[in-house]
């Protein structure tokens, strides 16, 4: 997952000759097979492909999938004001567009043309145009008017990665995993299995939880509920008290059996001097 700065265009190219520019705000998620999920923002894509055999790249929405002609160029908005949007623009060369449809039936689809322009809204039938609308062109970044330049690289490419800053947060990927992008039920790396580890964060599991109705897939993922907590009283103490006399007072303690450790006298009676004086000698 990648997401741009506020400012600037980010440039991104692989060794067979694609680019990629992600305009400011940007978020797309790198898929295999050549597979880009845009989930917010702008991005600008070339299939300039060298090699003998490539992979057409494509761009997935949650309302179309544009795939990329050969030795083509395309531009691609995902944009939310003033209403949510997705729109597409053929730059140059051939594009193939299949916009899923509310039945079981298969993807309404089109061929974009060079220069040919498409608006998907919500729920709605896709609108092909000769042309991209004024709305389209004065949203787009100014950088995106240019053809999209290959950069030279110089000294050895490495692969290694920047270190971690963090585990990612639920505010982190809230947005991509409520989407509606094919990349969130993708069979064998759904989102849902992507972040299951991150459910050991207490935090994590909880948002999880309290957003179900908008995350039903997470239902089979999240952890069975925890058992309750033992609470184990101590058992009541008993305090004997014997009349004043020179023995010692005998006093259980916590737990322990009184009726063992006193075991039964005969009856004491305050008033009869035999019985006292049978008390003192028992104890």
């Amino acid at each position: 997952m990648v997401e741009s700065g506020t400012t600037g265009i980010l440039l991104l190219q692989d060794d067979v000759g694609n680019m990629m520019a992600l305009g400011p705000g940007t978020r797309i998620l790198i898929e295999s097979n050549a597979r880009v999920a845009l989930l917010t923002g702008w991005v600008k894509i070339a299939h300039e492909c060298t090699a003998s055999a490539c992979l057409a790249p494509a761009v997935e929405t949650e309302r179309g999938t544009l795939e990329i002609g050969d030795h083509a160029a395309a531009i691609v908005a995902a944009v939310s004001a003033p209403d949510p949007v997705t729109e597409m623009f053929s730059e140059s060369g051939i594009q193939k567009l299949e916009v899923p449809t509310n039945s079981a039936s298969t993807p309404d689809s089109a061929v974009l043309a060079e220069g040919q322009f498409v608006s998907i809204a919500s729920n709605k039938p896709f609108d092909l145009r000769p042309r991209p609308s004024a709305a389209f062109l004065s949203g787009m970044p100014i950088a995106f008017g240019d053809a999209l330049t290959r950069v030279a690289t110089t000294g050895k490419l490495r692969d290694d990665l920047a270190a971690p800053l963090r585990p990612v947060s639920f505010d982190d990927v809230a947005m991509w995993l409520m989407s509606g992008l094919p990349a969130r039920r993708q069979p064998g790396n759904s989102f849902a299995d992507r972040f299951r580890p991150r459910l050991a964060d207490a935090g994590f599991e909880l948002h999880v939880e309290q957003n179900l109705a908008a995350l039903p897939e997470w239902q089979g993922v999240l952890p069975g509920p925890r058992p309750k907590p033992v609470i184990k009283l101590p058992k009541k103490s008993t305090i004997i008290k014997s009349e004043p006399s020179s023995g010692t007072e005998r006093v259980p303690q916590a737990g322990s059996d009184a009726s063992a450790q006193n075991p039964p006298g005969p009856p004491k009676d305050s008033g009869n001097w035999f019985s006292r004086l049978f008390n003192g000698w028992h104890k």
